[in-house]
């Protein structure tokens, strides 16, 4: 997992203060290679990752060759908005049925905004089996959001 986190403030001394603050509750909780950056050139770097997270994740149902493997043509996205109170509970579920139905589904979000993604790469041939259980994470992550308004 990788959480990006950015900064403002009224001045960049509270910036700064915010960035430790964050860095030692990382730290408390395991997190290692924490990087920062205030230049705008090492900032669009670091973001970069998660800006190619999408084809990142179509790529992982990827198959030798060029055929039969996911295409943004075969790929579910979803898009959901969710209190930020409820934020994490709801997004961890989500990643539970992923993991629990054997399915590959990135899931990322903007933590400030409630709003989070999961990626759901599938195959031409993919079996209906396989199919019907990407529908239902999708149903299971529509159902939650709703459900906490």
């Amino acid at each position: 997992p990788m959480l990006f986190l950015e900064f403002a403030g009224h001045s960049e001394t509270s910036v700064m203060e915010d960035l430790a603050a964050a860095q030692s509750i990382c730290m408390d909780y395991d997190g290692r290679n924490f990087a920062f950056a205030s230049d705008e050139e090492t900032r669009q770097a670091l973001w970069a990752a998660r800006h190619r997270l999408y084809y990142s994740a179509i790529a992982l149902r990827s198959q030798d060759g060029d055929d039969g493997g996911a295409t943004s043509r075969s790929t579910l996205v979803t898009d959901a908005c969710v209190p930020l109170s409820c934020f994490a509970d709801v997004v961890t579920a989500t990643a539970n049925d992923v993991k629990e139905f054997g399915v590959i589904g990135p899931c990322f979000g903007h933590a400030g905004d409630g709003n989070f993604h999961c990626i759901l790469p599938m195959l031409e041939n993919d079996s209906v089996e396989y199919k019907e259980k990407v529908s239902q994470v999708n149903a299971n992550l529509i159902e939650r959001a709703m459900s906490v308004g």
